[in-house]
Parts: structure tokens; sequence; C-alpha cells
């Protein structure tokens, strides 16, 4: 079966507070949270597509960028529909790289379909493009394929397009809307539809939009971004605006290190926009960089559950480990450990957040599966600086936990592959911090969508046999000591059963009650917001949400959960004591 293939029927959704459940297996390199699942499940009812450049077959290179165009505008008008999900052209390049071929490369059709499955595609669209006509009065003839990969055939008829170059962007909303409707006869969006959202942006800032895709310069890239940006403003003033360039100029600024204006620019991007959970991950990180942790906090706790990554994970655990909360760190990094088995930095961080903690027994453990991790297939470990510094903790952890054997055999280990040994042993605390994951795979978001599509018709999966009986335990456990007024205890039990069950709507309302009751209202609102996204029909959820809104002055957001609380059973008598407590402070 081909690595496509295998994912399929493997990325299945994993963990709760990220969507399923933790499973007994991980696919190779998993980037996403996945449970393992029988492969006579649901199938998917999305596709995933692969739009490679258009081969411009006119001797005229200064039109080389409309072939890229067709890739990146094909992709974005596909990405509205939910009948396909579209791998960026970013993405695309990664897979030329594997091949080990030049990203100008003119491909053949095995090679394109190559490409298409290594990428992840079940479907791939190629084309050719002829620019005749002098300057200014330009015409252009275009033909384009759809190709099922899966069967190596052509899907429906060539689509054929020749008008002149001013109306590129309409030929390019005409062949989205043929491609889709080939796929889906019963299409529920318009010809119109599509040629308006491709029409959208002014021809001037289209074309200097694509002309930022093609060059290497980042400089270049940045100027024609700036430039597409500014001409929408003036041709467009009261039609929103160009947020796919506020979003690649802002990722431009992201990947070039400039944390403050990255998260100028992506704040920026709508929630409707298709990538703003992207936009969001890069806004996490920037500022997490600057060692702005409360605002980091807030943007990656409310990622987590629609973007349930292993590198999301990760990166709300670290900063949990930066503000000292070990045990909040620990239910994000324990299931991002258990997905991510090959990856060092989530192995070690986890461990070393354990260690922090003062566990050390369990520090031990990790550590030992960081430094003994799997290699891939047919490869072996090779260790780095960063296995030195998983050995010397291996070290000190398993002396702590009286495990001399092991405590001998990692000292030797440090020593060999720790070039700052000495340093280590002279400095307190530890000189390492735990590292964020500045990117992530888009690759397992794409197949992610699809899997959420998918899982909708699946009952939701939860913990079993001993795991099962062990949550429950803990639960009981969790109440007797919330009800006993025994804060410390509660949530110590409720962490357990999140790093078993993370999905675990009730865990996650019994959290917010004693973080409201401590009035630790910041945690308090975290856990209700999990607690409501895996238990929407929570009326307690939402009254308690409300009421804490409520009682910071946030008038809106108090108003939204009562709304939501109305919505489900408004004859309650706390969602009427709510809406009491909303209109006298906010206004009926």
């Amino acid at each position: 079966m081909s690595t496509r293939g295998s994912w399929y029927f493997i990325m299945k959704i994993l963990t709760s507070i990220l969507l399923l459940v933790i499973a007994s297996g991980f696919a190779p390199g998993s980037s996403s949270l996945a449970a393992g699942t029988s492969t006579t499940a649901v199938a998917a009812s999305t596709d995933t597509v692969l739009v490679f450049p258009f081969e411009n077959t006119s001797d005229r290179p200064e039109y080389n960028w409309i072939g890229e165009s067709f890739s990146e505008m094909l992709s974005e008008l596909l990405d509205q529909s939910a009948d396909v999900v579209s791998i960026r052209p970013e993405e695309r390049n990664l897979a030329y790289e594997r091949e080990g071929l030049p990203l100008t490369a003119i491909l053949t059709r095995a090679t394109s379909i190559k490409i298409g499955d290594r990428a992840g595609a079940d479907l791939i669209i190629v084309g050719t493009y002829r620019v005749d006509g002098e300057k200014d009065k330009e015409t252009v003839t275009v033909a384009a394929r759809l190709i099922d990969i899966r069967e190596g055939r052509v899907v429906g008829r060539e689509l054929n397009r020749g008008e002149k170059l001013t109306k590129l962007q309409e030929i390019q909303g005409e062949m989205a809307y043929e491609i889709l409707k080939q796929r889906n006869p019963a299409l529920p969006c318009s010809r119109d539809d599509l040629v308006g959202s491709a029409t959208k942006v002014p021809v001037a800032a289209f074309a200097d939009f694509m002309k930022a895709v093609t060059p290497s310069d980042l400089q270049n890239k940045a100027l024609f971004l700036a430039r597409s940006i500014e001409t929408y403003g003036k041709e467009r003033k009261d039609q929103g605006q160009f947020t796919q360039a506020i979003f690649e100029l802002g990722r431009l600024s992201y990947l070039d290190g400039k944390w403050q204006e990255a998260i100028k620019l992506l704040q920026l991007v709508e929630a409707t926009y298709p990538r703003a959970t992207e936009a969001a991950f890069y806004v996490g990180v920037s500022h997490a960089n600057l060692k702005q942790n409360d605002q980091a906090l807030r943007v990656f706790t409310d990622l987590v559950p629609k973007m349930p990554l292993y590198e999301v994970y990760n990166n709300a655990g670290i900063v949990y480990v930066r503000a000292g909360r070990f045990d909040d760190a620990n239910i994000y990094l324990k299931p991002a450990a258990e997905a991510a088995t090959r990856d060092l930095d989530t192995q070690f961080n986890y461990g070393y957040s354990l260690w922090l903690k003062g566990d050390h027994v369990a520090a031990a453990d990790q550590l030992q599966k960081a430094v003994r991790r799997k290699p891939a297939d047919g490869e072996a470990v090779r260790y780095t600086a960063l296995d030195g510094e998983a050995f010397y903790l291996l070290w000190k952890a398993s002396e702590r936990a009286g495990r001399s054997a092991e405590a001998a055999e990692a000292l030797d280990q440090a020593k060999r592959h720790l070039p700052s040994f000495a340093q280590w042993e002279t400095k307190s605390p530890f000189p390492t911090s735990p590292g964020m994951k500045p990117r992530f795979s888009r690759t397992a978001l794409i197949r992610l969508r699809r899997d959420r599509e998918t899982s909708s018709a699946l009952p939701p999966a939860s913990a079993t046999g001993s795991d099962s009986a062990g949550v429950a335990d803990a639960m009981d456990r969790a109440r007797g000591f919330f009800q006993a007024g025994r804060d410390r205890e509660a949530l110590d039990e409720l962490g357990r059963v999140l790093q078993v069950n993370p999905d675990n709507a009730e865990a996650h309302l019994l959290r917010g009650r004693v973080f409201e009751r401590t009035g630790e209202y910041d945690r308090a609102i975290e856990a209700l917001k999990a607690a409501t996204f895996w238990d929407p029909k929570s009326v307690a959820g939402h009254v308690l949400l409300g009421r804490i809104y409520a009682f910071r002055n946030d008038c809106g957001n108090a108003q939204s959960s009562l709304r939501k609380a109305l919505q489900i059973d408004p004859s309650a008598a706390d969602v009427q004591a709510l809406k009491r407590t909303v209109d006298t402070k906010c206004g009926g």
C-alpha cells in the first residue's frame, strides 16, 4: 500500500481533547494525534487535491507567473468547498525536493502522479497555457485535466478556456466550478459564486500577489505582497481586506523571525479564512518567542481542539512549563509524546516536565523512551547533543528513582554525547529549556480535516478495559474531593482522567468549577471552553462561562454564553439566573 493509502486508514483521530482517544499504535512519522481504525471505516466524503503549476507552452518567460497562479488560485477556490481539501504549493514543493526535482521541472504525467502520491493527494490537476498577442492586448489559452491518481485515469473531460489575459481570474473561477461540478453534480454553489470569489481581488493586486509567490528573494516577496495589499485597499475600499496576501506577508515575517510584525499581520486574518488556524499557530509561537506567555497560552489552549496536532499540544505544554504549571503541561505533553514517538524534542519535553514536577520515576521512564525511540524503517538512531541532554537528565532521574544500573549507563552515554557535559555539571538549573515547534505538518492537518468528516459518522471513542475503570474511579474521587473542598486533590485526580481521556467533558467542567471557586478565572475559562467544546449541550458549562464573563464585565462573551444556554434549556433555573445577571450587568 502507498504512503498515502496507509495514512488514510491509520490517521483516525486519536486523542480526545484532540478528537477521539489515544490508540495503541501510530503511523510512522505521524504529525496529528490519531487512532488506528479498521479499514472498514466509513469512506471519506472529501478528497485531497494537488494543483500543479500549469506549463507555459509559449516562448514568453515573462508570463511564467501565470502557471503558479493556477496552482495558487485553484487551491484557494477548491478549499472553499466541503468536497475537496487542497494541498498548498509549499507542501507540494517539499514533495519535489524529496524526489530530487527542481521546482521549475516540467513533469511527465507519471511523475506528476508520483509527486501527488508522495504529497498525499487523491486527485491532481495538471494543465498548460499559452499567451499570444502584443502587450496590453494579450490573450491566454488554457487546457487542464483532473486525474484520479488512485486509478490513474482522467476524471471527466479536458477543460479548455480562451480569453483576454485580463480575464485570467474569471477563467480560474470557471475552471474551479467545472472541476467541482464534475466531481459533485449536486454542488451547492453556483458558477457565479466561484467566479465572484476568483475576481474579488483587482487584476493589478492579483498580479503583484502572484509575482510574490515565485521569487526566492524574501525582500522582493515582501515588496510585491505589500504592493498587492495597498492596491487592493485603494480599489476595494468597501470590500474588506486582501486576506490571502496579508496572511502570506505575515507568514513571511514569521519565517524571518520578525515576531511582533508577524503577530500584527496574522491577527488580521479572519476566522472564516481557510488558513486561520495556521495563522493562529504562528501567532502563538511568536508570542512565546517574545516571552509573552499569557498571550501564547490563550492562543494554544484555544487552538488545541481546532487543530489537534502533536506540534500544537507540544507548544501548549511548553508554555505551561514556562509558567511553572507542570500538571497542566503534562496533560498536553503526554499525548503529544505518545503521538510523535520518533520526535526527540517532544519526547524530551515531556520527560523534562515530569522531572521539573519532581516525578523522577515517571521522568526516567519517559526519558528512556526518548533515547530508545524507534528508528525509521531501515535507519539507525543517530545520537545528537539533544540526546546527550536526555541521557544527562535520565542519569539524574534514575539516581533519584534508585535505579543505579540505569543511572550508570545513562551517565556513560551523557559523557559521550553531551559536548557541554562539564557546563551542565556546574549550572543550576540545567542550561536547557523545552523546545517549541515552529512548524507543523499541513499534510497531517489536511488528513485531520478529512478524518473529521468521516468521524462524524462514527460513534465517539472512549477508554476501554482497565483505563475505563481507572477513569471512572478517578472521576469519583475528584467529585468527592470537590464536594469536600479539597481542590488540590480534585485537580490531581482530574489531571489523571484527562491524561487518559482528554475529551472527558465532565472532567473539564469540574476543573472549571474548581478554578472558579479559587478565583483563577483565566484557568476556569480555559477548562470551561474545553468542556463546552466536547459537550456543546452542556448547560452548566455555558452558564458558568457566562457568569465568569459577566463578573469580568466581558458583556460580548457573557451574552454569547447566555444565548447558547437559552437555546439548550431556556426554562432551567440557572439559565434564568444567568439571564438576570447578564441583563443587570450588560443591559437587556
